[in-house]
């Protein structure tokens, strides 16, 4: 039987389960977005967006659902990509580029040889008779890549003094045809007591064969070697960037409100130009919670011989709705708010079509609870039996609101019998009916003596 006709088959079983477990309408759920599916599939998958996440009341979107035409609610999956593999260190070859001078023009002939040690580059100037003293540039083989995605980080002897550059990496995979790759710059500062190092470069995935970029061999330091941080076979998902306005905190520094429960993934703290500070950068998920430590170190936004250096990424796992930036110490004059910008990655939706088209993805709800994960895993086992062509591709329309703000109020909680009034009062009442029986019989007792 062909793989769809068994999702097809296990899809009739879970529908019915869907139902049990969650009898909820979209009603119940504060807005909507259509989805517009391409193709007739039975199963459509797409990438959230930030106004699904700014309309979510739960960290983990377990108040999320996805209903057909009549509102019955389709089985459903969310996955985030896979974390990168464990990073693995190689040192890259590296060869000196030489020309007579600077003006030189001369191509460069190269020969490549593969030895038992890997692939070796002899590179000769065109020109056999001339001085080819003047180191300016290195080639790097990105054979040990093998196209892989990598950060290459540079090496050098620490200079006497700091130094800034900018360098273009150019790639080929012939030693012949060469184009422009990226544009980075590479500095080592001290200033106010504090060191500043930005070392490496991402390279584009595929990455090329080859690599050469020009270095300042006369006002640079010496370049001692490269290594590449391999992060994996893929490209990573690009991140989408968040930047919250600032707003002063009384207890001091700035408060952020991301404005929803993201996938976060980076942070960056951005002071004004021209800024260095040490700083302390705090969340947590509500306005009630404790905060946590989330980075602490420098902040930086130089500008230094036309090159403009930044505050590194820094690398988080957070759902984190509220964050505060506290400025410890500053080198630089004003006050101003820094910047705070946040990378977080999109969830993946995958969910059965199992039902009447069109659907809506409904989101925002006190009512929901999380999905039964027996029935969360054996859809996702489904899915997986699918090859990638036969899941179809679904996109977001234009937000709608359903049950609105009633939907994120908690329901008041009905009030608690008052059981000992009710026995008091109980007592109270059998009290005089035994007063009124007594009357009464004595009543009728002088009655008959009279």
């Amino acid at each position: 039987m062909k793989p769809i006709h068994l999702f097809m088959l296990g899809a009739l079983f879970l529908w019915p389960a869907a139902q049990a477990e969650d009898a909820l309408t979209p009603e119940d759920f504060a807005v909507g977005f259509p989805l517009q599916t391409e193709g007739e599939y039975g199963a459509y998958a797409l990438e959230l967006n930030e106004a699904v996440y700014r309309a979510a009341a739960t960290p983990d979107l377990s108040d999320l659902r996805v209903f057909d035409n009549r509102g019955t609610a389709q089985p459903h999956v969310l996955d985030l990509p896979q974390a990168v593999a464990a990073v693995q260190n190689v040192d890259l070859p590296l060869f000196p580029l030489r020309r007579s001078s600077p003006e030189s023009q001369a191509p460069e002939e190269v020969l490549v040889e593969t030895g038992p040690g890997g692939t070796v580059v002899r590179i000769r100037n065109g020109d056999a008779k001339a001085d080819r003293s003047r180191l300016w540039g290195f080639l790097l083989d990105l054979k040990p890549l093998e196209g892989r995605a990598a950060r290459l980080e540079f090496h050098w002897r620490p200079p006497e003094e700091g130094f800034v550059t900018r360098i273009t990496l150019e790639g080929s995979d012939d030693l012949t045809r060469w184009h422009p790759l990226v544009q980075a710059s590479l500095a080592e500062l001290a200033t106010k007591g504090q060191r500043i190092v930005r070392n490496a470069i991402d390279v584009p995935f595929p990455t090329p064969r080859y690599l050469r970029f020009a270095w300042p061999s006369t006002t640079g330091p010496r370049l001692e070697g490269v290594v590449a941080r391999v992060r994996g076979n893929a490209e990573p998902a690009p991140l989408h960037w968040l930047e919250p306005t600032a707003v002063s905190d009384p207890e001091g520094g700035w408060r952020y409100d991301a404005g929803g429960f993201f996938p976060l993934r980076r942070l960056v703290v951005l002071p004004a130009e021209n800024s260095l500070a040490k700083v302390r950068v705090e969340s947590r998920l509500s306005d009630t919670a404790t905060w946590r430590l989330r980075y602490r170190g420098l902040a930086y936004r130089l500008k230094v011989d036309g090159a403009l250096l930044e505050s590194d990424p820094v690398d988080l796992r957070s759902s984190d709705r509220f964050w505060r930036v506290v400025v410890e110490q500053s080198w630089s004059p004003g006050g101003s708010a820094p910047r705070l910008q946040l990378g977080w990655q999109p969830h993946r939706l995958r969910f059965s079509a199992g039902g009447e088209p069109p659907y809506l993805l409904a989101v925002g709800s006190v009512h929901a609870g999380p999905v039964d994960p027996a029935l969360e895993q054996g859809f996702r086992s489904l899915l997986n039996t699918l090859p990638a062509d036969a899941v179809g591709k679904a996109r977001l329309e234009t937000e709608v609101t359903l049950g609105g703000q009633a939907a994120l109020v908690v329901p008041e909680p009905p009030r608690p019998l008052p059981w000992r009034i009710w026995i008091l009062w109980s007592v109270l009442g059998l009290g005089v009916l035994v007063v009124a029986a007594m009357v009464r019989s004595l009543v009728r007792e002088m009655r008959i003596q009279e």
